[in-house]
């Protein structure tokens, strides 16, 4: 029973914890940097600007980039088809008239690389 009375004691008894080195607790700062001390160094300004700029730059090129997906394409190729049909003209199956329908290719040989054609 003495023993957990002095045990009990020693740990309630304690004051505030001390540091072997440096300053004490309650001067100590994140990275030895006093607040309202910190100066921006040469590097920092360049490279802050170089995120906005490339931020403005991505999100423009994302916002006014081609739409691609199958849902366009069909709309653009029945809305071609409706054209040529409503002008008379025939609609042959397996031909794509929208979207691709402005350039033409032709190819000489089995495994050539089309080329762009003047048709």
């Amino acid at each position: 029973m003495l023993r957990s009375i002095k045990t009990l004691k020693s740990v309630v008894g304690r004051s505030a914890p001390q540091r072997k080195f440096g300053a004490p607790l309650s001067e100590a700062h994140l990275f030895g940097i006093k607040p309202g001390t910190y100066q921006n160094e040469g590097w920092e300004p360049i490279v802050y600007t170089t995120y906005v700029a490339s931020f403005f730059v991505l999100s423009i090129g994302l916002y006014f980039r081609p739409t691609s997906d199958l849902k366009t394409w069909a709309i653009d190729e029945a809305k071609a088809r409706k054209a040529i049909k409503d002008n008379g003209g025939e609609v042959e199956w397996g031909v794509h008239y929208g979207g691709t329908a402005k350039f033409h290719f032709s190819q000489e040989e089995v495994g050539e690389i089309p080329r762009a054609s003047d048709e």
